[in-house]
């Protein structure tokens, strides 16, 4: 299960914002509106072999190779 919690003053991975508070989405962070973009609203938790898991796994693969440019 990839658990989606809450996050402050830290980069969102798609707009790069730095919002008061961001949803931590495993081991990344997305801006709230980024969030519900993707995702969808009141999400709490993500099933790693379902149609969101698989935007999860976009996204992580995504902040890795962000994390690989510093």
């Amino acid at each position: 299960m990839i658990k989606c919690t809450e996050q402050y003053n830290i980069k969102c991975l798609v707009c790069g914002a730095v919002p008061l508070k961001l949803i931590r989405v495993g081991a990344y962070h997305m801006c709230p509106s980024c969030f519900s973009c993707e995702f969808g609203d009141n999400i709490q938790n993500i099933e790693p072999k379902s149609i969101l898991g698989d935007i999860y796994y976009k996204w992580l693969q995504i902040y890795k190779e962000d994390a690989n440019d510093y």
